[in-house]
C-alpha cells in the first residue's frame, strides 16, 4: 500500500483507524459466556474433590478457573473497546497511540515492533523502551496479557485487530510507512 508523504515533512500523512465496536460487543458476550462455563466447570470439579479419587475433580476445577481467568481478561478488553468513542489507533510522525491500550503517544524510536506468526494467525506485537514503559498505565487485563506474552517469549504488548476492521498485516503496513526499517 503506497502512502503519499506530506510534501512539507516527507513523512507519511497521519493514519487514523476508527474504532468499530460491533464485534467487540458480540465478543464481550462470548467471553462472558466463557466465564460462566468456566465457573460451572470449577463448581463441578469442586464437588468431585471429595471422592475417593479427587484428581479428576482438581483437573476439571483448574480448567474451569483458567477459563474464568481468560474469559474475564478478554471480556474486559472487549468491553473497553466496545465503549471507546473516537479513533482506536493514531499514527503520526511523532508516534503511535493505541487508545485501547493507553492514551500515551509512543514515539517510533521507543517502539520495537514486529508481526508475529503464532502458528494460527498473525499478531502485531511490540516492546517499549523502559523509560516510556513506565509512563504507560495498563488496565489489569492488558497487564495480564503483557505478562502472558512475556511468559511465552513474545513482545510484551499486542496491537489488537479487534475493533479496527483491519488485519494485523494491514496495520503493520501503515506502521512501516513511518518506520520503513521495520519488517
Amino acid at each position: 500500500m503506497a502512502r503519499h508523504p506530506c510534501p512539507m515533512t516527507g513523512m507519511p500523512k497521519p493514519v487514523i483507524i476508527e474504532n468499530q465496536p460491533f464485534w467487540a460487543k458480540i465478543l464481550t458476550l462470548f467471553w462472558a459466556a466463557e466465564m460462566l462455563f468456566g465457573a460451572v466447570l470449577a463448581g463441578v470439579g469442586a464437588t468431585w474433590l471429595g471422592g475417593p479419587d479427587g484428581w479428576p475433580g482438581a483437573a476439571v476445577m483448574v480448567v474451569g478457573l483458567l477459563l474464568v481467568m481468560a474469559g474475564a481478561m478478554m471480556a474486559d478488553i472487549s468491553w473497553r473497546i466496545a465503549r471507546l468513542a473516537g479513533p482506536a489507533i493514531e499514527m503520526t510522525p511523532q508516534g503511535l497511540r493505541d487508545r485501547r491500550l493507553s492514551d500515551v503517544m509512543m514515539p517510533w524510536h521507543d517502539l520495537d515492533w514486529r508481526l508475529v506468526f503464532n502458528g494460527k494467525s498473525h499478531s502485531l506485537q511490540f516492546d517499549l523502551r523502559p523509560a516510556l514503559r513506565n509512563q504507560v498505565r495498563l488496565t489489569w487485563a492488558h497487564a495480564l496479557m503483557a505478562a502472558l506474552n512475556r511468559l511465552f517469549r513474545y513482545p510484551e504488548f499486542t496491537i489488537l485487530t479487534l475493533g479496527t476492521g483491519m488485519s494485523a498485516a494491514g496495520i503493520a503496513e501503515h506502521m512501516r510507512s513511518f518506520r520503513p526499517d521495520r519488517n
